[in-house]
This record gives structure tokens, C-alpha cells and sequence, in this order.
């Protein structure tokens, strides 16, 4: 369905990233509003950026607000005046909620809209699209983004409480929320599972809000300009390595890549893994002390050279210098990782896990995520038979097909918001939970 507002839709983006360690967050923004580029005419939205509000009486917007990858794509931002986001115990609003919808459904008052759905509608805010609940009473059409349930796949991962209180969380989302965009078939999945077990307090009809929407990694036409083999010199390193790009977090399986790289040098075979990724997991802050450890116990600091979060742009020059890109952790939603290879033209070695089947990038080799053995054998396959440096045919396939590939996920993106303005215009007075 496509609506014609006679304007350009402006959909308010509002992403919560915590304290900034996870940055797949701003990147899954940043792939987004450059694909929405691709889109033709008056179709092409407005992007604005909803930030907190800075507890000042101005509400100027500080240059910190937004993130360097988003700047050059956003037409305005927002701050949210303290005003309209008021917080209240969760009993208060409970029971204010049941006195609101009796005496609506009493046709005694319109339906309560809160102070931040009035504020961005004044705004002249068409859609919002978040990572967040808004609370029942927000009246605006709300996309929100689940990017995975690895807290239900993956427990261990998770201290008992944080699993509880994003549970909850997540029903009273899935309730308020229009659609709910997920990232892959296999997310997909988890939501349906999700809903039914939690079908005492989210209506079985809350199961047909998903919408599968995998993005698209985009990259600038420049990072093909240059040889990419200054990135060695630049960091000290060898000119044959695999690239490890993940953040240091205990379900993205850095153990077996130290298992398998000690298994290679017994069968004579040194290889290198070059490893970037934010090293703090805020579930185990001693996660990366202990891998480092481990490393050295084991007899391959050598071998796994750890370079810690280095600037995004050497990411693209790591990725093509490299004989292959690794990834082999326990769990993705939709991996940023094979995406980026994927839009690059870069070969992959895969823990072997239904989203990466998914994904299906092409000339991947596949591996049991808890087998060393079975990634010793694919690290010392690549490094037998695979140069340093670009493939230049893959890259060449993967720019050809990376502007259509951008379109269709730009035109699926603002499919699910015009469906989500095109029913709450059809039913105003209508509000999910």
C-alpha cells in the first residue's frame, strides 16, 4: 500500500543505544536513512531524529545528539521537552490507564493521548519508528524494531533479572507498538514462540504485527578507490590474516576461535585473526580480561592480534585486505558482519546457525559453532588457498547488485509504515493494549 499525503512523510527515529556500547544500533539507523535515498520523489521521507530532553529550560539541540554516521542524512532533530515525558511509578500508571479506558469506554472523554504523542503532533510527525515502548496513550503510528531474543535462546547469556524485566518490557512493546519489524525469518520465529507463551498478557493477535525486514549494509562507492593493503602498515600487521569484526561479548564465540587457532599451530599451520569489537560485555565486565587471558595460556597471542574499536572507516580497507571474514558466534538476529560482506564482496567463514543460513552469503564456508576442529579446518582451508586482498570479481558482482538490493529494502521499510499510518487513519481512536 502506498499512501500520497500530497508531502513527504516525516518519520521520527528514536534509537536507544544505552551508553553507546552498542553501536550496531546507530549502524542499523545509518544503513537505514542511506537506503531511504534510494527512494524516488516525493516519497523519499523526512528523517528527524528524536533525542532526550537535556533537563534545561532551552531545548537547543547540543551537536552531541547526533551520532556522526547520522548526520549527514537527518533533515531535523528533535529534543523532547521534559514535559512530555513525565514518569509516574508503574502502579500510578496502571491504574490511571484503567480509569482512562473505563471512562472512554463510557463515552465519557476521548481517548487519552500522552503528552509526548500531543507534543510530536504538534510536530507534524506522520510515523515514529524506535526500539522502545512509548506507553499505551501514545497516538502516534509506531514502528518498533525487536532485533532478536537472545535472552530466550540464549539464558545462560543473561543474569535471571535482566531476562525478567526485558520480558515484561517486551510484552507491554509488542502490545502498544503498530507493527513490530524483525530482522530475519529466524527472529520471526522467536516473536510467534514469544506471543503464545506469553498469550495471558499479549493478544494472539499481536502475532500478525511482524513484519521480517533484513537490512542492507550500504557502503560509499570510496572505500573501492584505494589499495587497501596500507591498513597492514597502519595497525603492524602480517599480510595474510582473517578478520574477526564483532564486539567482545561472550555469545559471539571468541573461545573457539583461540580452541581452533592452537589447533592449527599443532598441525604446523600459523595463522592470523585480526579481531576489532568494543570490549566491554555488560553482562560479564570481566569477559575480555579472562579471553585475554586465555589467549596467552594457550600459547596464540601471536596468532589473534586484538585491535580493540578502531574508526569505522578502517573497517571497509580490514575487510578487503583480509583473506576471509569470520564470524562465529552463537547468535545473530540478522548479522551485520555477513551483511557488510555481502554489500563488500568478501568471502566468509560462518558458525553454522540457522540467521546465517539465512543470510546465505555467497561462497561461505559453514562450521559447528562448538567444533574447534571444524573451524581449524576452514581457517587452514582459507589460508591455503586464498590471496590478501580484494576478490576483484566478487566485488565487482556485489556492487552491481548492492543499488537494487538497497531499493528493495528502502521500498519494503516505508511499505510498513505507510500500512501502519493507513490503519491508525482508518481507526484514530484505536490503541493496541
Amino acid at each position: 500500500m502506498v499512501i500520497d499525503r500530497g508531502r513527504r512523510l516525516e518519520i521520527a527515529f528514536h534509537m536507544n543505544v544505552g551508553s553507546g556500547a552498542w553501536t550496531a544500533g546507530v549502524q542499523y539507523l545509518a544503513n537505514l536513512f542511506a537506503a531511504l535515498q534510494a527512494i524516488e520523489g516525493t516519497r523519499i521521507p523526512k528523517l528527524v531524529l528524536l533525542v532526550p530532553h537535556s533537563n534545561r529550560s532551552e531545548y537547543s539541540v547540543p551537536e552531541s545528539c547526533t551520532p556522526a554516521p547520522l548526520k549527514r542524512y537527518v533533515d531535523r532533530v528533535i529534543v523532547v521537552p521534559v514535559e512530555s515525558v513525565r514518569i509516574s511509578s508503574a502502579l500510578t500508571r496502571y491504574l490511571r490507564g484503567k480509569v482512562r479506558s473505563l471512562r472512554y469506554r463510557l463515552g465519557l472523554v476521548p481517548p487519552w493521548q500522552s503528552p509526548l504523542s500531543i507534543f510530536l503532533q504538534e510536530q507534524r510527525i506522520d510515523a515514529v519508528f524506535s526500539n522502545i515502548d512509548f506507553g499505551a496513550g501514545f497516538r502516534i503510528p509506531l514502528v518498533v524494531w525487536i532485533p532478536d531474543f537472545q535472552s530466550r535462546r540464549l539464558p545462560e547469556m543473561f543474569p535471571s533479572n535482566e531476562r525478567e524485566a526485558l520480558g515484561l518490557y517486551r510484552r507491554r512493546m509488542i502490545r502498544h507498538a503498530d507493527r513490530i519489524v524483525l530482522s530475519s525469518h529466524d527472529a520471526a520465529k522467536d516473536y510467534i514462540s514469544f506471543v503464545r507463551d506469553f498469550s495471558s498478557f499479549v493478544p494472539t493477535e499481536c502475532a500478525e504485527k511482524a513484519r521480517v525486514l533484513p537490512f542492507v549494509a550500504q557502503l560509499s562507492e570510496s572505500v573501492y578507490q584505494t589499495d587497501p593493503v596500507w591498513i597492514c602498515m597502519e595497525y603492524c600487521l602480517p599480510d595474510k590474516f582473517i578478520y574477526l569484526p564483532n564486539q567482545f561479548w561472550k555469545h559471539k564465540n571468541h573461545r573457539v576461535v583461540i580452541q581452533a587457532l592452537k589447533k592449527c599451530r599443532a598441525r604446523g599451520v600459523e595463522i592470523t585473526v585480526v579481531c576489532t569489537g568494543n570490549t566491554n560485555d555488560h553482562r560479564d565486565p570481566g569477559f575480555f580480561g579472562g579471553l585475554m587471558l586465555e589467549i596467552s595460556k594457550e600459547g596464540v597471542r601471536d596468532n589473534m592480534i586484538m585491535l580493540g574499536l578502531v574508526p569505522r572507516e578502517h573497517l571497509p580497507a580490514l575487510m578487503r585486505q583480509s583473506l576471509a571474514i569470520l564470524q562465529p558466534s552463537l547468535f545473530e538476529g540478522w548479522s551485520t558482519t555477513v551483511e557488510e560482506a555481502k554489500s563488500l564482496g568478501k568471502s566468509v567463514v560462518l558458525s553454522d546457525i540457522p540467521v546465517h543460513r539465512e543470510q546465505n552469503p555467497p561462497n561461505a564456508l559453514y562450521f559447528d559453532p562448538h567444533s574447534p576442529e571444524a573451524l581449524a579446518d576452514c581457517l587452514m582451508q582459507v589460508f591455503q588457498t586464498r590471496g590478501a586482498g580484494p576478490d576483484l570479481a566478487m566485488e565487482e558482482q556485489a556492487r552491481r547488485k548492492l543499488p537494487e538490493r538497497t531499493k528493495e529494502y528502502a521500498e519494503a521499510f516505508m511499505r510498513v509504515v505507510d500500512e501502519c499510518v493507513a490503519s491508525r487513519k482508518s481507526d484514530p481512536a484505536t490503541k493496541r493494549g
